[in-house]
């Protein structure tokens, strides 16, 4: 008789533990409030060699309805320099560059 009271004490514990772990939704507590924050090592550390890098883009945009550069001297050499990369020389006073825009992009890479 004993024996079965130990038995079923036993269970009676083990079923409790189970319980209150599948009614514990919340998430689990850290061990201390002291604790670091996390940081990345990406934010500790530097690594040789990991400097920025500064890139730079410099082209036209077409097709803008007559809304283009109100400096169109400055996209109509861009123009011309561009079409002679491709080994056609045009002058660049014979463009018409309503419709064209010079356009420069800058990015840096951390």
């Amino acid at each position: 008789m004993k024996k079965n009271l130990h038995i079923l004490l036993f269970c009676l514990v083990a079923n409790g533990f189970q319980l209150s772990a599948q009614n514990s939704s919340a998430p689990a507590k850290p061990l201390s409030p002291y604790a670091p924050p996390m940081i990345r090592i990406k934010e500790a550390v530097r690594i040789k060699g990991m400097e920025k890098h500064y890139l730079v883009g410099y082209g036209i945009v077409v097709g803008l309805a007559d809304t283009g550069d109100s400096d169109t001297e400055l996209t109509q050499r861009t123009l011309s320099n561009l079409l002679e990369n491709f080994n056609i020389k045009v002058d660049y006073s014979t463009i018409k560059a309503g419709n064209c825009a010079a356009v420069m992009v800058t990015a840096t890479i951390d």
